[in-house]
Formats: C-alpha cells, structure tokens, sequence
C-alpha cells in the first residue's frame, strides 16, 4: 500500500512539475528559439523516466522483503 501512495505522490508531482511554468508564450523570448506544443509534455515524459528506474528498484526491495518475511 505504501507503494502506491509513493507512486501516486510521484505522479502528481510530475503533472504539478508539467503544469508549472512562467505563464508567458514559449519561445517568444527573441533569441530565435521556438518550443512546440508538446514541450512540457516531453519534459514530463522525460522525467517520468528517470524516476521509473528507481520506482523498479523500490518495488523489487518490496518484493525481497516480503519473501523474507514468508509472505
């Protein structure tokens, strides 16, 4: 149970990170640099990706524990 409450509080961490921003159009800062649509959805898929690998880690240590425990 706790698993999934970590991974929920990741989640939404992530979207808050997405959702966040200046509030300004992208790439409107003059230096020639254009941001399509989907940047903040990269960045958050991006993300999501460096922390899959520790969310693997965490349940695999679950897992290990468990079966210590003879559960």
């Amino acid at each position: 149970m706790r698993f999934y409450r970590s991974l929920v509080h990741v989640a939404c961490l992530l979207v808050l990170s997405a959702c966040s921003g200046d509030g300004g159009p992208e790439g409107s800062a003059g230096d020639g640099s254009v941001d399509h649509v989907w940047k903040a959805q990269e960045n958050a898929y991006k993300q999501a990706q460096d922390v899959a690998p520790m969310l693997e880690e965490t349940e695999q240590r679950r897992r290990g524990l468990m079966e210590e425990q003879g559960g």
